[in-house]
């Protein structure tokens, strides 16, 4: 019996390191891949936009003509990483053309983005007056996704 427990505890200490990596904004067991997230303003004068998810809150972003903000996170566990951003598009005079809102990162867009452990998987997000448009690794190669 202590034979067997001397080889589990070697297991446990072996994998222990790859299990107690954190997230960038919280401390929690986290061993899924990294991921780097850009909202960029394609062409927009006027763009305000709230991405949040259950443990993250970026708040209101006013936005202009080729600005971006971007966000490091890694996966959960159980893979239900979820990150969803509402997006005004509004007049000069402050008032709302247009809003939507969608994931702009959960399972099936981080899988499309990519899924290294070991290096970051960059995620891309374009918003423009004809829609929004996805890119992963770098910000071109875009792809259509959603439209206002």
């Amino acid at each position: 019996m202590p034979g067997i427990m001397n080889y589990l505890l070697v297991i446990v200490l072996t994998l222990c390191p790859f299990c107690c990596v954190t997230s960038s904004s919280h401390d929690r067991i986290n061993a899924f891949e990294p991921y780097f997230l850009q909202i960029i303003d394609g062409d927009i004068e006027f763009l305000d936009t709230h991405c949040r998810s259950s443990n993250d809150d970026f708040g209101n972003k006013t936005m202009t003509i080729h600005s971006a903000f971007s966000w490091k996170f890694r996966r959960n566990i159980g893979e239900t990483t979820r990150f969803v951003c509402t997006f005004w598009w509004k007049t000069a005079d402050g008032l709302i053309y247009k809003e939507t809102e969608f994931d702009v990162f959960n399972q099936q867009i981080g899988d499309e983005c990519g899924k290294n452990l070991f290096r970051t998987n960059r995620c891309f997000w374009s918003v423009t007056q004809s829609g929004f448009y996805f890119a992963k690794g770098q910000p071109f190669n875009w792809m259509f996704k959603h439209s206002w």
